[in-house]
């Protein structure tokens, strides 16, 4: 599907566009020179942060692919209605898939000049490249790379999405089941509640208000100051002891107003006087009635009110609470009530629902788990027949797999275990106790070709062939170039015999000055395919027997 790869400006590399031919294509060059970059490139556009040095950190870096016309297959599953769009407004003759890291820092994805983003651009180029990095043989002997390894071998999408499907929905409904019981932790015991409402109710809060409670306290504890007080007014304004202040005031208005016929600015004081005067009447005769009043109850009513107010402080003590807090206290307590009653009924209907969810779990589980035994057993089948190809004559490949039902994942409930024997008479025994580095390399090559794919990807290997040399080698090679007819295959290699099997040969240069460093990528002729075969055979010094010995080993294997 990819036709060409460009890098501007990235790590060590100024300017490149490399052609990704339908073949296996080597890729070869001394330690330090740059080859891991490339792995580095694709991971980038794949969404990864840039761990590479800019040559040139003033300038924006950019890395490119393009694909031929397989991509708009899967283009509408990825795009939305906007972009799908713009995109069809287009005269289109290749699909150009780029990241930019822009000198601000910022990144940005684009389709064919169409932006998109990060996730989007992470499944584009995901369903284009297969990417192995060093040393991730290791990987596969771990379980979760293996289950992994198996289902994607056996194409079972259409049973892990009910599975899943079932695993999320028990796991939403164990959550809610969860918070509903940590929410009844969380509250206080019904009868505890219930005994709290009752004490309340006996307050008849609803019908009391405590402010007005206490003015009435307040006003039945002082009356009979509050009387005598008026009691002492109403003898100074009009008692019998003479003079009052009645009796003064009219006595002074009298003295005044016999000269307001003379002084005509006495008139108005005068008339202030006989307001008082009349004002002060006024105030007599209501301190009167307020005297002649019956208060005979009072003492009973106090009685009463002291009753009240204690009984509420000492429930408020008791849930300590403030008594203005006591209302509130109810209210919260008959919410409490409410919600654990509601709880309370919602429980046994969320057990069903689980039930019910484990239950679809399970059966989905039974259907995957039977699909895994039959791939399991074509896989093992595919594997072992493979492994003399690779020098491993006696080797055997088994997969077990299991129902452990403690393991409930949301790709089911299977236990895969990758089984190997390297030697006849030998126990199988799990991957990470029965195979060393090279047996493993030369398994998880074979597991990683052994994996369909709906499109001619590109399979990039980053030293497939750590821990072999000599004749193995030579066959991984072999079995490189067999996948690369299904394939397009990258190779990033050390090996000369890995080297001589390819069909594209791109040999990375790093060029130092006292001032710059620079990467470069050239793609090898026959001759200078050759010579570099030779340069990985004999080290530094081409020797006229290694460059013999390059070219025997290149047409054997061409």
């Amino acid at each position: 599907m990819l036709k060409t790869l460009t890098l501007n400006n990235f790590a060590l590399f100024s300017d490149i566009t490399v052609s990704i031919d339908p073949c296996l294509t080597v890729i070869t060059g001394e330690t330090g020179a740059g080859k891991s970059m490339l792995m580095d490139a694709l991971q980038f556009l794949q969404g990864k942060k840039l761990s590479s040095p800019l040559r040139d950190p003033d300038a924006d870096t950019t890395v490119s692919v393009e694909c031929d016309a397989l991509l708009q297959e899967i283009i509408p599953e990825h795009l939305d209605a906007k972009q799908q769009q713009a995109i069809s407004q287009q005269q289109i003759s290749t699909w150009t898939l780029s990241r930019t890291l822009l000198k601000n820092g910022r990144t940005k994805a684009t389709l064919n000049n169409v932006s998109i983003n990060a996730k989007q651009l992470q499944a584009l180029v995901s369903s284009c490249i297969r990417s192995h990095s060093q040393h991730a043989h290791l990987s596969f002997s771990q379980e979760t790379q293996q289950r992994q390894t198996l289902d994607r071998f056996g194409e079972h999408k259409p049973f892990l999405e009910p599975v899943r499907s079932a695993y999320l929905s028990l796991q939403q409904t164990l959550e809610k089941k969860r918070k509903i019981e940590a929410a009844l932790r969380d509250i206080p015991p019904l009868d505890e509640l219930q005994q709290r409402l009752s004490d309340l109710a006996s307050l008849e809060l609803a019908n009391t208000n405590l402010d007005e409670l206490n003015q009435e306290h307040r006003m039945l504890q002082n009356r009979h100051i509050y009387l005598e007080t008026c009691q002492r007014t109403l003898s100074t304004l009009d008692g019998e002891e003479a003079p009052t202040v009645l009796d003064s005031l009219h006595e002074i208005q009298k003295n005044l107003e016999s000269f307001s016929n003379i002084y005509q600015e006495i008139s108005p004081t005068v008339a202030l006087l006989s307001e008082a005067h009349t004002l002060a009447k006024e105030a007599s005769y209501q301190l009167n009635n307020t005297l002649d009043c019956d208060y005979s109850q009072d003492h009973a009513q106090l009685q009463a009110l002291d009753q009240k107010l204690a009984t509420m402080h000492s429930i408020a003590r008791r849930y300590r609470v403030e008594p203005s807090e006591l209302h509130n206290l109810e209210k919260n307590t008959l919410s409490q009530i409410h919600t654990i009653e509601s709880y309370q009924s919602e429980l046994p209907l969320l057990r069903e629902e689980i039930q019910a969810c484990e239950l679809k779990y399970q059966s989905a589980c039974q259907h995957l788990h039977e699909k895994r035994k039959l791939t399991a057993t074509q896989l093992s089948k595919h594997i072992t027949s493979q492994l003399p190809g690779l020098n491993l004559p006696f080797g055997q490949f088994s997969i077990s797999c299991q129902i452990d039902p403690s393991q409930a994942r949301i790709d089911g409930t299977c236990s895969i275990t990758f089984l190997f024997s390297a030697n006849p008479g030998q126990d199988l025994h799990p991957l990470s106790d029965g195979a060393s580095g090279g047996e493993l390399a030369r398994l998880a090559l074979l597991l990683q070709s052994a994996i369909p794919a709906p499109y001619p990807i590109v399979m990039i290997f980053d030293e497939a062939d750590v821990g072999v040399s000599g004749k193995t080698a030579i066959l991984i090679g072999q079995l490189l170039k067999k996948m690369a007819k299904s394939f397009r295959v990258l190779c990033i290699t050390h090996s000369p015999q890995v080297a001589s099997c390819g069909q594209t040969h791109w040999h990375i240069i790093k060029q130092q000055s006292a001032h710059s460093t620079e990467t470069f990528l050239e793609v090898l002729n026959s001759k200078r395919h050759i010579e570099e075969v030779a340069r990985l055979l004999s080290g530094a010094e081409i020797t006229t027997a290694t460059l013999a010995n390059a070219e025997q080993l290149c047409t054997e294997q061409a």
